[in-house]
């Protein structure tokens, strides 16, 4: 678009200015990325990170610095902040003391906070177990796939193939995104 090429151009005169030689800057996503010929020094990064506040109007807070292979350049990738925080406190009591069916996992990922909820069947260690399985399988595929459909069809033939019919778990999980407050919820 015309506004991203004009904030790309500007940023590219600006660091010029501070003595930065820049090869190439592309947007990609909620991330910022630069190719340079050059390791810059704290100071620089900083100065970096000041100026994209000031010619984006946005805040990229956290960065990546990487060599790229076969070559004296060096990639940064900024990362947007997130626009929104979300301040929370975990409690969990179970039934009894030496089990709990109860589950659950309140984390936060880049710009995505999540709420998972398992509840295991029963008060013993078999349903502990189930919920604990389930939860924990659950964020071993999230974190290869964000479709959280997919996944959870998925763990249900897989727990119907594994479990008896009176040992089951419900799940409850929602994300917010941080940038645009888009809630998803599944149960």
């Amino acid at each position: 678009s015309y506004q991203k090429d004009y904030q790309r151009e500007t940023l590219i005169a600006h660091f010029a200015l501070q003595g930065i030689s820049v090869e190439d800057i592309y947007f990609k996503k909620e991330k910022l990325i630069f190719i340079i010929n050059q390791e810059l020094t704290p100071q620089q990064e900083s100065e970096m990170e000041n100026t994209i506040l000031q010619v984006l109007k946005e805040k990229y807070d956290s960065f990546l610095k990487e060599k790229i292979l076969f070559s004296s350049s060096r990639r940064y990738v900024f990362k947007k902040a997130p626009l929104h925080q979300i301040a929370y406190v975990s409690y969990q009591k179970g039934c009894q003391s030496d089990a709990n069916g109860d589950q659950f996992r309140v984390l936060q990922k880049d710009t995505e906070f999540l709420t998972l909820l398992c509840d295991g069947m029963g008060h013993d260690q078999r349903a502990e177990r189930t919920a604990k399985s389930l939860l924990n399988s659950f964020l071993a595929l999230y974190q290869h796939s964000k479709d959280v459909k997919r996944n959870l069809n998925q763990l249900n033939r897989l727990f119907r193939i594994s479990l008896d019919g009176d040992n089951y778990s419900t799940f409850d999980f929602f994300s917010i995104q941080l940038q645009t407050l888009e809630l998803k919820n599944f149960k």
